[in-house]
């Protein structure tokens, strides 16, 4: 009985994944091309994105304290997600008036930039507990998001409104399963709270969430603006539904083989490679973008977003006090989509619309290259790190 209990619980959190991935991969590799649309300039989508980073940066962390001092986890993770399905029709509904559309990105970025962290918090405690891989639910996510991708690249071809209908089908269909996780209590108890920004006295974690700080601020811009910049350059809209899908696809091997690398790399050292991954792609959209070499950056991003997310979210569940995780994994969240969102899009915006958008591409690859040699130089030749390895394999 305690046997199919659990295989219910793994299927119904890899069911849960599949669907908020494919509500992310239907709107997030997309929403720049509605933009585009309401025929707003590069510097003025960077400062959208940047605003929608920054409610983020407030926001994210009241969510993580909820979560930490609610009842259950799974009881903010609802309304988060029933919240989030609703509010996107602000977006199509206000966009004829400026004002009204820059409230509804507010209002809708509240809501949504929860889901993740919550639903990881909720994952990892329940996957540590159920005796499963929490790996292999993020796998089936990776699943959903791939086969979103491209079907959406054919879907908004000719109407790029429908992303508002298939996001919110999809967050709400992501509620309903939400309501038969497994329940996971929150930690704090009264009398007992902490600080949000207590998890910051690990000095590793502050040097890790610092060099996230720069790559994934690069990356940032790139969700801002990879599409345009390929529709631009002569590539079709299924191509760049089927690089997506690629890219998706390109995650698998490192998240299944996640706890066999980890026996041989500390999170510091993947974090490294994939900081110099994250450079070599932004040369090829600088330099040598085609629709033949767009599926080779896709296929380097099996080296990019996934490392860090999967890295960082296992280094605050093993070594962050049970009382902050759902707190770690909101300032995972905020760090890799609302601070850096908020740098890559705005200074990566300006420096397309002033110079071009293969220039910003040149400057965030160099940018990668110089911080990855810092960090390998802190890495290699500095104390900091030298006790990690032992600390991670007590922690797990």
């Amino acid at each position: 009985m305690e046997k199919k209990g659990k295989k219910s619980q793994l299927l119904m959190l890899s069911a849960y994944y599949f669907l908020i991935y494919m509500a992310g991969g239907s709107y997030n590799s997309y929403i720049a091309l509605y933009y585009a649309e309401l025929n707003l300039d590069s510097a003025r989508i960077g400062l959208i994105t940047s605003l929608a980073a920054a409610v983020t940066i407030v926001v994210q962390p009241l969510w993580g304290l909820w979560g930490d001092r609610a009842r259950t986890k799974n009881m903010v993770l609802s309304i988060s997600l029933i919240s989030t399905a609703l509010a996107v029709w602000l977006l199509p509904l206000s966009s004829p008036v400026a004002w009204l559309f820059v409230a509804a990105v507010v209002v809708f970025t509240a809501f949504q930039c929860s889901n993740n962290p919550l639903a990881d918090a909720v994952a990892l405690e329940a996957a540590s507990q159920g005796g499963f891989s929490f790996t292999t639910i993020r796998t089936v996510g990776s699943v959903g998001f791939a086969l979103v991708a491209f079907a959406a690249g054919v879907i908004f071809n000719t109407d790029i409104k429908r992303i508002f209908p298939v996001y919110s089908g999809l967050v709400g269909a992501a509620f309903l399963c939400s309501l038969f996780l497994p329940r996971v209590e929150g930690h704090q108890r009264k009398g007992e709270k902490k600080h949000f920004f207590a998890i910051l006295k690990d000095k590793r974690l502050l040097v890790l969430y610092l060099f996230t700080l720069v790559i994934q601020g690069a990356m940032g811009f790139m969700y801002s603006f990879h599409a345009i910049h390929s529709k631009a350059s002569g590539i079709p809209m299924p191509a760049i539904g089927t690089g997506i899908m690629i890219g998706s696809i390109s995650q698998f091997p490192f998240m299944l083989l996640y706890s066999r690398i980890k026996r041989k790399l500390t999170v510091p050292h993947m974090l490294m490679i994939s900081g110099f991954a994250h450079a070599l792609r932004f040369f090829i959209y600088a330099f040598w973008l085609n629709t033949y070499t767009l599926y080779l950056a896709w296929m380097l991003h099996g080296l990019c977003y996934i490392v860090f997310y999967l890295c960082l979210a296992d280094y605050v569940s093993t070594t962050v006090a049970p009382g902050l995780r759902a707190s770690g994994q909101a300032m995972n969240a905020l760090i890799i989509g609302g601070v850096s969102r908020i740098l890559g899009s705005s200074i990566g915006g300006y420096i397309g619309q002033a110079f071009g958008l293969s220039t910003a591409f040149c400057s965030a690859a160099v940018l990668c290259l110089v911080t990855s040699v810092v960090f390998m130089f802190i890495l290699f030749k500095t104390p900091l790190f030298r006790a990690a390895p032992a600390q991670e394999a007590a922690a797990q």
